[in-house]
């Protein structure tokens, strides 16, 4: 890749401006005919084309679009999430720079453990077909083409991702698009609480809780969880993304919506990674001072709740959730004691149970056996242990702080399905391989 462009394809036969053009006009007939399948073939091939073309924009857009998914299960069987829609043609030109020689594939521990979950899903799957006599489109999309598509996402980041310009880039991208959408979403909630405008009320809300464009209020928690630990992280180590006030307003912002998600697992993996932060800063006071504005705001909010007619302990102390989800776990068990060498199968949980197993540790040992729990555990640990062996500057502390926040997220929702956290994984590992090779260069040069 030069500059962006692939040169093993002849971009000079269709040039950029008319593949746009003519996408648009495609574009243009599928909305009028209202047929989502042409619709989401036109995208489709207008990214596949843009990808082609300029594979550091696709993966730019990639990274500024993991905070939207499309509720898209009645047209499509599955939920869609926009960023996926670039995964494969961003493959397709990882593999044929490999293949003509024009880069070389990058080794790494983390693909170690990452193949091994594979594996153990695999495994799981055939448990399922074994179980029921067929696989469920659940079981098939949703859980293992999904997280094989996660997988490759890690892939495609740690190809491209070779300086700490390009690792930079992803991140800026990421959290100024997600700051944007956070604005978005935020400002269509409040609106909506208050009666005023309903435009996309019934799609960033369900119920009191907001849970923007991820169709889940915890999911949303978790995106919003780590971009409040990024804007931390950045005030911190005088990395932030603008004028200082911009920076404590967004931090507020971000504060506001983590709150209306109402969601325990959000706040349990922020004040994870917040420990991490606090643990690594060098400028204990600055940072004591930054993480009290998060709080501060949550006991304001928890102050004027009610005279919006809100009970605050309603949502955050929902006793019957927490009592709900622990038998949840219960009867997960009761069915892991039948295999305890290959677990249940996987997605058989959600076959029995109209709901998930709240928590990744005991959902992965239940339906993939030990296994699928140590390549899970091993994941983390190699993660965590990449970033900590070599001396990867002040980018430490947002990635860090994101990977632990994830461990807490992963106590109540499935989080090797929230696509943000394949991003850290692959920026951790490129960022130690990166260090590894400065390192190493030092050393010939002596």
């Amino acid at each position: 890749m030069i500059n962006g462009k692939v040169n093993f394809w002849r971009t000079r036969s269709l040039p950029l401006p008319y593949l746009l053009y003519l996408l648009a006009i495609a574009l243009a007939v599928a909305l009028y005919t209202h047929f989502p399948i042409t619709l989401f073939l036109v995208v489709f091939c207008g990214i596949t084309g843009l990808c082609l073309f300029k594979p550091d924009w696709g993966l730019s857009l990639w990274a500024g679009l993991l905070g939207i998914q499309l509720m898209t299960v009645g047209s499509l069987g599955i939920n869609i999430a926009p960023s996926d829609l670039f995964l494969i043609p961003l493959t397709l030109v990882v593999s044929g720079q490999i293949l003509t020689g024009k880069r070389v594939y990058k080794k790494s521990n983390l693909a170690i453990w990452i193949f091994l979950l594979l594996i153990s899903l695999t495994l799981g799957l055939g448990v399922f077909y074994r179980s029921f006599g067929y696989l469920s489109s659940y079981t098939l999309l949703n859980k293992y083409l999904g997280l094989i598509s996660l997988a490759l996402a890690f892939f495609i980041v740690k190809h491209f991702v070779n300086d700490d310009e390009e690792l930079n880039k992803l991140i800026n991208v990421f959290f100024v698009s997600g700051s944007l959408i956070n604005l978005l979403v935020l400002s269509l909630y409040l609106l909506s609480v208050s009666g005023r405008v309903h435009f996309l009320s019934d799609t960033i809300r369900e119920g009191g809780r907001l849970r923007g464009f991820l169709c889940d209020p915890n999911a949303y928690a978790g995106y919003v969880s780590i971009l409040l630990l990024f804007s931390l992280s950045f005030l911190l180590t005088g990395e932030r993304k603008g004028p200082l006030l911009f920076s404590l307003f967004n931090t507020l912002l971000l504060t506001l919506s983590l709150f209306f998600t109402f969601s325990r697992t959000g706040w349990l993996g922020f004040l994870i990674g917040l420990g991490v932060i606090l643990f690594l800063s060098k400028k204990i006071k600055p940072a004591l001072l930054y993480s009290a504005l998060p709080f501060l705001s949550f006991l304001v909010l928890m102050l004027i709740l009610p005279h919006f007619g809100l009970r605050p302990d309603f949502f955050i102390f929902r006793k019957w959730t927490y009592y709900e989800r622990l038998d949840l776990m219960s009867k997960g068990w009761d069915l892991y004691k039948e295999n305890y060498l290959l677990g249940i199968g996987l997605g058989t949980f959600r076959q029995l149970f109209p709901t998930i197993i709240h928590n990744s540790f005991v959902w992965i040992l239940v339906e993939t056996g030990p296994l699928g729990l140590i390549a899970l555990i091993g994941l983390f640990i190699q993660a965590i242990s990449d970033l900590l062996r070599y001396d990867v500057g002040k980018l430490r502390v947002p990635v860090l702080s994101g990977l632990f926040a994830y461990i807490g997220l992963a106590m109540g929702i499935e989080a090797l399905y929230q696509r943000p956290l394949w991003l850290f994984l692959a920026l951790g590992s490129a960022l130690s391989q990166i260090r590894l090779e400065q390192k190493e260069k030092g050393k010939d040069s002596q």
